[in-house]
């Protein structure tokens, strides 16, 4: 990406962050000479590739109608999906990352698009409650995303996406106690 311009969400939020550390992994720290960084929102970055404002839009989004729209738009556009690969080797500075894939087709069925299945990387999305929130109130928050799941789906498809944690000892932070009742 030396010398390029590469649109992103705004500065600070979690998907400009794991752009700023894929570009410092790859050797193409932003701020010097490699790679000039636009912050803006979704529309406006993917908007931007499309008319050829910048060189490369950088998306953390969920696979679902909303990644078909937004970053479909900049792929029907001529753009095409770059792999990120070495996830295992970015863990090890960047625990949050974890390997995912975008699954051939999964933009347009035929022709393919893409044409492959795309190495890239995922971020888990978390649900926080105050240390000190009630936990009778974390208890029941908890067990409706799990007991009514069926219902989030329908209203929400990516909600199939949603489980438990499998490994609580794993995580960033502790569970709190009322997930832990529930659980």
């Amino acid at each position: 990406m030396r010398g390029r311009r590469i649109a992103t969400l705004p500065e600070g939020s979690g998907t400009a962050c794991s752009l700023e550390c894929l570009l410092e992994h790859y050797g193409s720290a932003p701020d010097e000479e490699f790679a000039e960084i636009v912050y803006s929102d979704p529309n406006q970055a993917h908007s931007d590739f499309r008319n050829g404002r910048v060189d490369a839009a950088f998306h953390i989004i969920a696979l679902g109608d909303v990644a078909k729209r937004c970053v479909g738009s900049s792929l029907q556009a001529g753009g095409r999906l770059l792999a990120i690969e070495q996830i295992e080797a970015l863990r090890w500075e960047h625990p949050f990352l974890e390997p995912a894939t975008i699954p051939k087709g999964f933009y347009r069925s035929h022709p393919p698009l893409p044409e492959t299945d795309i190495p890239t990387a995922a971020v888990r999305a978390v649900l926080l409650a105050r240390q000190g929130m009630d936990a009778d109130i974390v208890y029941q928050i908890t067990q409706t995303l799990y007991e009514q799941r069926n219902e989030l789906i329908t209203a929400n498809c990516l909600a199939v996406h949603m489980s438990r944690p499998d490994k609580p000892e794993e995580m960033l932070f502790l569970l709190h106690r009322g997930a832990r009742v529930y659980y």
